[in-house]
């Protein structure tokens, strides 16, 4: 059975033996069915919203089914399942003395200010005129981003050799040539720091890159790369994370658990210093373009900073630990 998803939720139930079902909550699907003796012709069908079909090994027909929608794990029960096995990673997370900042909603916001969950770290975000929306789960808030006097500001004055930075995004729209993560603020000073999303090209692509400021002539070490986003991590929840190492000059650009590219370009004697910073904006001191430029348009429910740079199986555990999907990472040694 072969099934051409054209927009919609699906589920596809194997355990009747020989047989293949393929029930439709919603939106359309196109089944087809191989032939399963020679000279026979493939059995095409288009199933729709709350249509239901099986494939029997025996013949190759696709039969009509009542639907089961009651026989498969829906969305909002993965939820149920994934919040507290979120809130439970983070809290084993949070154990890392590597970690220097963790930025959630899971209770009542406040207006001026974000909480640091790591008690330990840099302290709270400042934010002023933050609009907040709904998070990936139920249960969390997240903060929307757009608007020019939006401002959710963070500062970190430790010089750092290495840095993670990951964050769960859901990215409206990107548009700019830029559209900053985390940033900081002016850039004037050595070793300050622009994580952000790039589009370029003669075929606007997308892509991210992660930047050093370096000290006199040596303006600017950056890691770029144009395979890291595409147009389909526009419009969801995503998770985005960067990783730098200003020793070994290597920055690895991760979307959802899954290493997208590396690239090299930040060795620099310079330490990294990300100071003051702003998250979703480029607080810029020059008067052309605005102060607040470079402005990230849509939401984001989770920040991490961390003082080392973590290796993809980290990251990946990281992603699963506060997706939606069934599987998650419980070994300690895993983020360390």
């Amino acid at each position: 059975m072969d099934v051409t998803d054209l927009g919609t939720r699906f589920g596809v139930d194997v355990s009747t033996p020989n047989a293949t079902e393929l029930h439709v909550f919603d939106g359309v699907v196109e089944v087809a069915r191989h032939p399963v003796l020679p000279g026979q012709s493939a059995t095409r069908k288009t199933l729709k919203h709350e249509q239901a079909a099986i494939a029997r090994a025996e013949d190759s027909e696709l039969v009509d089914i009542p639907i089961r929608s009651a026989s498969f794990v829906t969305e909002p029960a993965l939820l149920a399942l994934a919040y507290p096995r979120w809130v439970a990673a983070g809290e084993q997370l949070r154990r890392d003395p590597a970690v220097i900042a963790h930025y959630a909603v899971t209770g009542e916001t406040q207006r001026d200010r974000l909480e640091n969950l790591v008690r330990r770290g840099i302290g709270e975000a400042s934010l002023e005129h933050m609009r907040w929306a709904q998070g990936r789960f139920p249960q969390t808030k997240s903060a929307r981003f757009g608007a020019d006097e939006t401002v959710f500001a963070i500062s970190d004055p430790a010089t750092r050799d290495e840095l993670t930075f990951a964050m769960w995004a859901y990215i409206d729209q990107a548009d700019a040539p830029y559209s900053a993560l985390i940033s900081s603020d002016f850039w004037d000073l050595p070793g300050q720091v622009h994580w952000q999303i790039e589009r370029s090209g003669p075929d606007d692509q997308l892509g991210m890159s992660f930047g050093v400021r370096g000290q006199g002539g040596e303006r600017l070490t950056r890691a770029r790369s144009m395979e890291a986003l595409t147009e389909d991590d526009l419009g969801r929840w995503v998770h985005l994370a960067v990783s730098a190492s200003r020793v070994t000059g290597q920055v690895a650009f991760y979307v959802d658990g899954e290493l997208r590219a590396t690239a090299d370009g930040i060795q620099t004697a310079q330490p990294i210093r990300l100071g003051d910073a702003r998250v979703g904006a480029f607080h810029s001191n020059a008067k052309s373009p605005p102060p607040w430029d470079r402005r990230f348009f849509g939401r984001v429910d989770e920040v991490l900073m961390m003082s080392r740079a973590l290796n993809p199986e980290e990251i990946q555990a990281l992603y699963l630990n506060g997706s939606h999907e069934q599987k998650s990472v419980t070994n300690p040694d895993q983020l360390k």
